[in-house]
């Protein structure tokens, strides 16, 4: 377990896992929008959180590790140990992005701001010697979207659960705020932003019976 600045003000917390017989290579394993209590290094709370890291795969940063990859996983904002838990009837992205909006701010550019000290970290860690990728899971496959777009640094992209567009993500009872980028349709949607990957490669992956990524608004957004 580690703690890192992302600003002179924000420590975040992250879990760093260093292999016996480490690959060189680097992931920033990005953990989706159920996480509590460290699920995708395989660390169950309580019985819904072992039933999620089955159903789901959930711990596919301890996978990583087993393979080889120095892993560094850390607890996004309003989750994991930076959860505030007064505020258990709203959901945690919404609740995170409308405060800061009170600011001038937002949510994703926050998250991204951590996330990109997350590579800093990894980077510096001697194991690395080779290229470093990012993977999520669906709020995780998102931000995955985000940090390959704007980060050079990331070599390869894994995301799963988020081939959908903006256009959909209106349409549900929680937008999840930490998606949504003020004045992006103005450009484009998901497909422009995965676009800014290229030419490096990237891997979408999406469940046909996705009730929260529905395949209908993947095969727009494809």
């Amino acid at each position: 377990r580690v703690v890192f600045a992302a600003e002179p003000t924000i420590a975040v917390p992250a879990w760093l896992l260093v292999p016996d017989r480490p690959n060189g290579a680097g992931i920033v394993a990005i953990h989706g929008h159920g996480y509590v209590h460290g699920e995708t290094v395989g660390i169950s709370g309580d019985e819904s959180s072992r039933a999620s890291i089955q159903r789901m795969n959930y711990a596919y940063a301890a996978r990583y590790a087993e393979r080889g990859y120095t892993v560094i996983n850390p607890d996004m904002r309003n989750f994991g140990a930076r959860r505030d838990h007064e505020t258990f009837r709203r959901d945690p992205c919404d609740l995170a992005a409308l405060r800061l909006s009170l600011f001038g701010r937002t949510l994703v550019a926050d998250q991204l701001r951590d996330l990109r000290a997350a590579v800093e970290l990894l980077l510096a860690q001697p194991a690395i010697t080779g290229p470093i990728g990012a993977t999520g899971l669906s709020y995780g496959g998102r931000l995955t979207m985000f940090l390959a777009a704007i980060d050079p640094r990331i070599a390869c992209a894994v995301a799963s659960g988020c081939l959908n567009t903006f256009r959909e993500r209106l349409t549900i009872d929680s937008s999840c705020g930490a998606q949504f980028v003020p004045g992006l349709l103005t450009f484009g949607d998901t497909p422009e932003v995965f676009g800014l990957i290229a030419p490096r490669p990237l891997l979408l992956e999406l469940g046909t019976i996705d009730g929260t990524s529905p395949e209908v608004f993947a095969m727009d957004a494809w």
